[in-house]
């Protein structure tokens, strides 16, 4: 089980404060975050450093890898891993060579992002097989992975200097030509490019162009920021962000539905229904973030409803990566109001995010 430890305010301040942009000041208010720690065995001094921010719920989740002087943001892609493997921080052996593996695919984004370990690291462990070539200092694994949604064998080899070769069930390599870069920008490289596709998308059905107009009349902003995490956040003051992995060149379905309910978010905070802060009563807290998440996913259900019946079913593929299938079920049955949240609630339980 994964042992993280939080740090206390001091020490979050002063990691806050070293990552922080000024561009997106409330991705960093320290009021909302809390800062964590998970301690890797395989980089030398590196931990994960997990920002936890409680603007809204589901949390937003900001992670990168860093000796406390050092900062890797993880963004979706594989930099993080050529910066510390560049630096020779990197010291791997039969005990620690899987969780280099899960880290790896865990974070970056490849080829569709089709390619997962198990959902439970531990298990995956424990069914996988590692062997050591003493001579060319290569390790074999055999573990299962799921592809495309499926669990299969796995055929993997990793050099003892971190270079990772698939086998099976995909051919792909990986950090065989490191390129380190100094710096990793939170936005996405691709950001205006994302945000046309994403408007493009939406804007098929007749309830995202009801939407698109809301955005108009707001003023709001859309922001990308590169993450591993599919997620989204609105402020206060009318700034969406969308996160997606930087690696990731266009926008899908999943992102048009995270627009959707950003623009119905929008449009709540323009009638006076803003979020509440964190320290404010929680009670209130939860019973607004929940409240005002059914109303969202439920105008994203619309969307997904009319691209049905216009024939996309990737919409409602998305939707499922979203764990929202039996919420969207419940709903398309005629559940609405107290009903409906209870099956939210449920689907919150089984996705280890419920706040109560």
């Amino acid at each position: 089980m994964r042992d993280w430890q939080r740090l206390d305010p001091e020490r979050s301040a002063v990691f806050i404060n070293a990552v922080k942009s000024n561009d997106d000041p409330v991705l960093f208010d320290p009021s909302l975050c809390e800062v964590h720690m998970l301690a890797l065995p395989f980089y030398a001094g590196y931990s994960i450093y997990r920002i936890v921010n409680k603007y809204m719920i589901p949390y937003l989740i900001l992670d990168y890898l860093s000796n406390g002087e050092n900062h890797h943001y993880l963004d979706g892609s594989d930099q993080a891993f050529h910066n510390l493997n560049t630096l020779g921080a990197l010291g791997l052996d039969e005990s620690n060579v899987l969780s280099y593996l899960d880290l790896y695919i865990s974070y970056v984004y490849e080829r569709g992002h089709s390619l997962h370990f198990l959902v439970d690291p531990e298990q995956s462990h424990a069914q996988s097989k590692v062997t050591l070539d003493a001579q060319t200092r290569t390790y074999s694994i055999e573990t299962p992975l799921i592809y495309h949604d499926n669990t299969v064998p796995g055929a993997v080899k990793i050099t003892q200097d971190g270079k990772i070769t698939v086998l099976s069930p995909v051919n792909a390599s990986f950090l065989h030509e490191l390129k380190p870069q100094r710096d990793i920008p939170y936005r996405h490289p691709l950001e205006k490019q994302i945000i046309e596709q994403s408007i493009s998308i939406l804007s098929e059905t007749d309830i995202g162009q009801n939407l698109l107009k809301g955005m108009e009349k707001c003023n709001a902003e859309i922001r990308v920021i590169g993450s591993p995490n599919y997620h989204g956040l609105i402020t206060n003051d009318c700034v969406i962000y969308m996160m997606m992995p930087a690696a990731e060149q266009n926008a899908k379905y999943f992102q048009a539905l995270v627009l959707a309910y950003a623009l119905r978010d929008i449009r709540q905070i323009a009638d006076g229904y803003a979020h509440p802060h964190i320290a404010a009563d929680m009670e209130i807290f939860l019973n607004i973030n929940y409240g005002k998440n059914i109303d969202m996913i439920s105008v994203m259900f619309d969307v997904v409803a009319e691209f049905e019946t216009k024939g996309a079913p990737e919409a409602l593929q998305a939707l499922g990566k979203m764990n929202l299938m039996e919420v969207y079920n419940a709903w398309k049955n005629g559940l609405r109001n107290e009903a409906l949240m209870d099956v939210y609630f449920e689907a919150l339980r089984k996705d280890d995010i419920m706040k109560r």
